[in-house]
């Protein structure tokens, strides 16, 4: 049962309940004022249950299993703890106003929206035409859902011990135990908490070595030990998803999605020029944050300005967030900024601050004050605990490593009048650079290419320059060169100078990145601890039976 049904069902049943049961039950007014739980300066009642479960049914998706109480109690524990943090928090205002602005961006935006005249509706042919120009994004490869064992060496466990555990894992397996339930127990890996699944995998992802594993594995089979410079590896296929071509009718929903994105965007951007063209100020050339993204050097702490208020660097970094956890790429980013710089304008110039669901606002800025609160808070409770950071930076020392990286010379080819006869005259030179009977540099001069060289890359910046470069620099030796590939308009073909192996850094370098990942990683746990402290000071009571009879009422009515 969804939130949004539990909320329905409580408020029928609050309509309702006397009437159903008028002389064993309580009256309406006693039962909405039932206190669930207590605590020092105040009480969780069914009422506030009932406004908590509506407010947040568009939000989280706490899912609500009234089989299992536990999670009802948790969330009537967590009503108390964001009680007592409102009563006792002291948090930067300026702080809070700053995060509050993005809420009062978005209402600006929807206040706009309601106020210009309707979209014209996107009908079929649009829909069409839009599949036809973006055909080839919905073609879909091979993709096998990978899970993974991985076994660090250390003092104790050298190669060939590592060996020798994977083999026994290994067998383990094939005898018929659960390859997720033995990566939990087993793996040194933080993907153990999620029972080893690397996620869905398409070839081009990881390395060539990687990928001739992964996809000449059968399904269900784990693969012989895998070993790379920490340790070794274990590789599982669980499921493998065939390559297909998706149809018109399968991807119509999404297509209409973006296409009301672009639109809702365009009108913005629209009303937005309109406003500052009437106050005669001239609006950023969309060029601004196209350079701004693809300037090499680092980005100005204050991003843009609208009027006296200035949208900065870590807003930005933080918007990006919360927008998306799968990873941002340029075009993302891109529309992000401009939004967001629209949004301003239309929050300044063009709806007055009475026009703003000012109760939507409230429940924001506490919202805001309890995450800051709790942020600072856990952060503050282990920030001194070296013992603790210690243990997690040696676990995980490969995250905060120098990460590997490599040297290249490219030469790019213009993609014009490249046919396939070049393309196969280009792969057949490559024998002879790898042989040094040519050089690079010579065939780069023939046949109309530029040398460019790339120092130091790390992967995320090697994949910048296409996703086969990550693929083939780390299939290579030095002195080897890849074989030719297209990327953004040319054609590539480069030489490994050099790579560069990880090298942890020492943790007193690292402690601040060592306490944001911990964080991060053990934030529910932190919580808990927290959270169970705090009620324990505030003598927190909880009245089981009331919990178990709102329970009970509840899945009565599902």
């Amino acid at each position: 049962m969804t939130l949004r049904r539990i909320a329905t069902v409580v408020l029928v049943w609050l309509v309702a309940f006397t009437v159903v049961s008028c002389q064993s039950t309580p009256s309406t007014e006693s039962v909405v004022d039932t206190a669930i739980a207590t605590y020092r300066d105040g009480a969780v009642t069914v009422a506030e249950l009932d406004r908590v479960l509506a407010a947040t049914a568009t939000d989280v998706v706490w899912e609500i299993d009234l089989d299992e109480p536990d999670q009802l109690e948790a969330l009537v524990r967590r009503i108390a703890v964001d009680e007592i943090i409102l009563a006792r928090a002291q948090v930067d205002d300026e702080q809070i106003e700053r995060r509050l602005r993005e809420i009062k961006r978005r209402a600006a935006a929807r206040v706009t929206l309601e106020r210009l005249p309707p979209a014209p509706e996107i009908d079929r042919d649009d829909l069409e035409a839009y599949f036809g120009a973006e055909r080839e994004r919905f073609d879909r490869p091979e993709r096998r859902r990978v899970l993974h064992i991985f076994r660090r060496y250390d003092a104790d466990r050298d190669r060939k011990a590592v060996r020798e555990e994977l083999e026994a894992l290994r067998q383990r397996v094939l005898d018929g135990e659960n390859f997720g339930l033995l990566a939990r127990e087993h793996s040194d890996s933080e993907t153990r908490h999620n029972q080893g699944v690397l996620g869905e995998v398409t070839e081009g992802q990881y390395s060539n070595d990687l990928d001739s594993v992964i996809f000449s594995l059968e399904e269900a089979v784990p693969s012989a030990p895998i070993f790379t410079a920490d340790g070794g590896h274990l590789f599982f296929v669980s499921d493998v998803f065939p390559a297909r071509e998706l149809e018109l009718d399968e991807v119509g929903p999404m297509i209409l999605r973006e296409l009301m994105l672009v639109q809702r965007e365009e009108r913005l951007r629209d009303e937005a020029l309109r406003l500052l063209g009437e106050r005669g100020e001239e609006p950023l050339p969309d060029s601004y944050f196209d350079e701004l993204l693809e300037s090499t050097s680092p980005p100005p702490p204050v991003l843009f300005r609208v009027g006296e208020v200035e949208f900065r660097l870590d807003e930005f970094g933080r918007l990006g967030q919360q927008a998306t956890r799968r990873g941002s790429n340029d075009d993302f980013a891109r529309r992000l900024l401009r939004e967001t710089y629209y949004q301003e304008i239309l929050l300044q110039y063009g709806v007055a601050p009475e026009a703003l669901d000012n109760e939507e606002i409230q429940q924001e800025r506490d919202r805001v004050v309890i995450e800051l609160f709790l942020d600072q808070t856990l952060r503050n409770r282990i920030a001194d605990d070296t013992a603790r950071l210690e243990a997690h930076y040696e676990r995980n020392v490969g995250r905060f490593s120098e990460p590997v990286r490599v040297s290249i010379t490219r030469a790019r080819f213009p993609i014009e009048g490249i046919d396939s006869s070049d393309m196969a005259r280009l792969e057949a030179a490559r024998s002879r650079l790898d042989a040094g009977t040519s050089t690079l540099e010579e065939l780069a001069g023939s046949n109309g290419g530029v040398i460019e060289t790339r120092e130091r890359q790390s992967i995320s910046q090697l994949r910048a320059q296409g996703p086969r470069a990550v693929q083939f620099a780390f299939a290579l030796a030095p002195g080897q060169h890849s074989p030719p590939f297209s990327f953004d308009g040319a054609i590539l073909l480069f030489r490994l100078d050099d790579r560069f192996d990880a090298e942890p850094r020492p943790f007193e370098t690292v402690r601040r990145e060592v306490l944001d990942d911990y964080l991060s990683l053990s934030s529910q746990e932190l919580y808990r601890e927290f959270r169970d402290e705090l009620l324990a000071d505030n003598g927190f009571r909880l009245d089981r039976d009331a919990l178990a009879q709102s329970a009970r009422l509840l899945a009565r009515l599902e």
